[in-house]
């Protein structure tokens, strides 16, 4: 019998002509072998998420080729996050306590050329169900966000899982880092005060749980641009005194999270238009928010002169007073509802202080 290799087909593919002896006949073996499916899932990427505070990642991945309608040969699949050996001793990991079956733990050991092992931790974060479907996602977080001095990455892999719990297919490994996309918000300004000391600046605290600092600027004019040469202070303070501050002064403030996003800036000005300000540098704030369930008064004192803050109700009756010039020359904060009870609705807050009375509105809420 004779068997003769070439492309009779032209599909670039072997084909294989095979004499047959007994009826003098050809048979021709078409060289198309169909390659087994691939049973591995194939992670394709792991993407920051956009536009969030960041500590997340998306992470994708094409199915496995016998995940498919009827087969049942796929029931899901499992998403595994790398840690690190200090991160599993942090974590309150004990080797000695995980079974070799844990779901939620693997301790993969490399050996190393020098004869010890290179240990590597992956952490189960979630098990997804198959659904014949071409491909899957996943958002799972990181340990640590990117920043301006260092890219932490985070790696992950995927196993498609099958009914019995110890045949699965591992992916590849791919890894990504994480990105606080979002700025802060504005701090809200309120009214400055000049002193012998110099400018007080009072601004209201921004919410935010990733908050680090505020950056104040100093200029001459409103348009004047934030930068590296005017910044004059980066403090976690809701105030500041500037003893260089003069008449002329603007000030711009900003809010920083801990990956260094700064918010838009808020102009602060002095100037004779300033509608709470007093005598000798007093000033009031006011309260914020308005309405609000506790009335935290914001004032500057010029002196250690004779001041008091006063609350009267809508019909002029004064609720309760509470001296204040003992407090000094500078920025200040008291609440009035501190251990005293007072019912919803409309207040006067009204500051004596230098020879006049300034005055301010809130509205108490329950």
């Amino acid at each position: 019998m004779g068997v003769v290799p070439a492309d009779f087909d032209e599909d670039g593919f072997i084909d294989l002509a095979v004499a047959n002896a007994r009826d003098n006949t050809v048979s021709v073996l078409i060289g198309s072998c169909t390659p087994p499916p691939r049973p591995a899932p194939v992670l394709t990427a792991v993407r920051d998420v956009p536009a969030d505070q960041g500590g997340r990642v998306f992470v994708t991945w094409l199915s496995s080729e016998l995940d498919v309608a009827g087969a049942r040969t796929i029931t899901g699949y499992r998403v595994w996050r790398r840690i690190t050996a200090a991160m599993f001793a942090a974590l309150g990991g004990h080797e000695a306590s995980v079974s070799a079956g844990a779901a939620w733990l693997q301790i993969i050991a490399t050996p190393r050329p020098d004869g010890t092992e290179d240990v590597t931790y992956w952490e189960a974060i979630a098990t997804l169900p198959a659904e014949n479907l071409e491909g899957y996602g996943y958002t799972a977080s990181t340990f640590e966000d990117s920043s301006a001095s260092s890219t932490p990455f985070t790696a992950f892999y995927v196993s498609a899982l099958t009914p019995d719990p110890f045949v699965f297919y591992p992916s590849n490994v791919d890894s990504g880092y994480s990105v606080d996309n979002t700025r802060p918000g504005s701090p809200r300004a309120l009214a400055p005060g000049r002193t012998e000391e110099g400018v007080h600046l009072l601004w209201e605290a921004v919410d935010e749980p990733d908050l680090a600092s505020y950056r104040v600027y100093r200029g001459a004019a409103r348009d004047f641009v934030p930068a590296q040469e005017n910044l004059i202070v980066v403090t976690s303070d809701t105030t500041y005194l500037d003893p260089s501050g003069s008449e002329g002064s603007v000030y711009k403030v900003s809010s920083v999270d801990l990956h260094d996003n700064e918010s838009d800036y808020t102009l602060i000005e002095l100037g004779p238009a300033t509608a709470v300000s007093g005598e000798k540098g007093s000033s009031l704030a006011g309260v914020w928010p308005n309405p609000t369930s506790r009335i935290v008064v914001s004032f500057i004192l010029g002196d250690r002169a004779r001041a008091e803050l006063e609350l009267a109700d809508v019909s002029g009756r004064i609720v309760l007073r509470r001296p204040v010039g003992d407090l000094g020359p500078g920025t200040h904060r008291m609440d009035l509802t501190e251990d005293v009870y007072l019912a919803p609705g409309v207040y006067f807050v009204r500051l004596h202080a230098g020879g006049r009375v300034l005055a301010t509105r809130v509205c108490l809420l329950r």
